[in-house]
């Protein structure tokens, strides 16, 4: 066990109890973390949460559906070797010769939610590296991605909030497929960034499985991974979520 006095933690027995027990808000909760609080998924859950053992948000935890859509959409989704995948979560499909379709990597589009607004910024025909060409809203804030390649802008397809989380492809582009070879997602990659998504996402589960069900007294049922986690903790999250050479 680990009690606190006087902001000092005293360790006794085989483990060490999460400090938010003495709450009252979760129970039977070891530490794996050795008190990093700060990188810990079930401190950052019940910030967003509770504080005092009182809802700051306006959200009820009453179970675990919402985020085990998301994992299942994971778990359903496999590489596709008819797709290149892209740095900066894009994939593209070669069509004939130098033309492709243009769309998002469907790591990402799994994790996006309740969209509001695709925003694109396609008003010009060619377009370099490192330049955003589009941006997301929803009630959680706004992601901007940038394309990892150069491209010459054929056509534009489907920018709505539905066709962008059905995956729905963007763009007709040309490229010079010389570029794409140090752009490249490979099947491991792909298999690496899925699975550390999924541990993530279980993680936060757990943590909703640990929360004491007492304190859900609050009007509306969190519907949404955002709502659990925050907006700002979420943005980061859809932010990291990238390949890694």
């Amino acid at each position: 066990m680990v009690t606190m006095s006087q902001n000092i933690y005293e360790v006794s027995g085989s483990g060490l109890d999460c400090i938010w027990i003495g709450s009252n808000i979760i129970e039977d909760k070891l530490c794996n973390r050795k008190f990093d609080c700060e990188n810990c998924p079930l401190d950052k859950v019940l910030k967003n949460l509770f504080s005092d053992s009182n809802y700051k948000s306006n959200y009820e935890l009453q179970d675990t559906v919402f985020i085990d859509n998301i994992i299942n959409r994971f778990e359903e989704t496999s590489f596709d070797p008819k797709l290149i995948y892209l740095r900066n979560n894009l994939v593209v499909k070669n069509i004939y010769a130098n033309i492709f379709y243009l769309g998002l990597n469907p790591l990402l589009t799994n994790l996006l939610e309740n969209i509001i607004h695709v925003k694109e910024y396609m008003r010009k025909v060619y377009f370099v590296k490192d330049e955003k060409i589009l941006s997301v809203d929803g009630e959680w804030g706004t992601v901007a991605f940038q394309s990892s390649i150069n491209f010459l802008l054929l056509d534009k397809l489907d920018w709505s909030p539905e066709g962008v989380t059905a995956n729905k492809w963007i763009a007709l582009i040309a490229i010079n497929q010389n570029e794409l070879s140090d752009n490249l997602m490979s099947h491991n990659q792909f298999h690496i960034q899925q699975t550390k998504i999924l541990n993530m996402l279980k993680e936060y589960r757990d943590c909703c499985l640990s929360i004491n069900k007492e304190f859900n007294n609050n009007k509306e049922k969190i519907r949404y991974f955002y709502q659990l986690i925050g907006n700002d903790e979420y943005i980061n999250t859809i932010n990291n979520i990238n390949i890694e050479s």
